[in-house]
């Protein structure tokens, strides 16, 4: 083979599915910062920080306040914030028939998936992230010490935090993939019936709420015992991986449904 032969060979041979999402995540990073839902986002992430600074300045500060304010982010702002920003990063390409379009060309038909899921996680986690931090230190300066002392605490709360955007974001692309009108409204009828409400159910059926495994791995978790229950007992080496398998299967699952989608008239 000549070397020009070869080089028009290189030439045509089709991006790896690796390279495809990588771009792809990328597009979603830069689309983003001018969407209308970011600043939303936005605003709902401000909210915690305002009430942490009103909590304070009410005389409330500390690790056990902390918690309570962690607490509330792994329980409803994760999944509210996912729900409302991730839901639509496979949906719109689905109702654009983009999707249709790029399975026409020699890709990997993960590629848009799961690029499209890794750039709304690298946008809502960041900043998910940073809000926290901030309600951290609002709640922790006026503890004088407790800054530093408490900096597990804080590393607990980011790593259930980041977890917790894996997950959700996951179910959020499958809501999308799947149904392009309200995905937003579906995903969150499942996840208060599911992922937040089987948390308030007593004893076993408590694991799959995958916000009790969140709180297990900031370290929030208290299992009840009673007469006619007991709760699980659940840690982060339990949780952690529990909530990592579930949100790789729901990954798998949008990648599965955005697959067909080309097939499905009924959108």
């Amino acid at each position: 083979m000549s070397v020009e032969t070869e080089r028009q060979s290189l030439v045509r041979r089709p991006p790896s599915g690796t390279a495809v999402a990588r771009q792809i995540a990328g597009l979603s990073l830069r689309r983003a910062r001018r969407s209308r839902l970011l600043r939303v986002v936005l605003a709902l992430l401000a909210l915690p920080v305002l009430a942490t600074i009103v909590g304070v300045l009410s005389g409330r500060n500390g690790a056990a306040f902390f918690e309570k304010v962690l607490a509330l982010y792994l329980s409803y702002l994760v999944p509210l914030v996912l729900a409302l920003f991730s839901s639509q990063s496979v949906a719109e390409e689905v109702q654009g028939r983009t999707i249709t379009y790029l399975w026409s060309r020699p890709i990997a038909r993960w590629a848009l998936p799961v690029g499209k899921y890794l750039g709304t996680v690298a946008v809502t986690g960041g900043l998910m992230l940073l809000s926290l931090v901030a309600c951290y230190l609002v709640a922790m300066i006026p503890a004088g010490g407790s800054v530093f002392s408490e900096l597990p605490l804080l590393a607990l709360g980011l790593t259930a935090l980041g977890v917790g955007t894996l997950y959700f974001a996951a179910v959020a692309s499958a809501f999308g993939a799947l149904v392009t009108s309200f995905p937003f409204a579906l995903m969150l009828l499942y996840v208060l019936a599911i992922d937040i409400g089987m948390g308030f159910v007593p004893g076993l059926l408590r694991v799959v709420a995958m916000t009790v495994h969140l709180r297990a791995i900031a370290g929030l978790y208290k299992p009840q015992t009673s007469l006619f229950s007991a709760d699980p007992h659940l840690d982060a080496t339990i949780s952690l991986p529990v909530v990592v398998v579930m949100a790789t299967l729901w990954l798998g699952l949008t990648v599965l449904i955005a697959s067909t989608s080309e097939y499905r008239t009924d959108r």
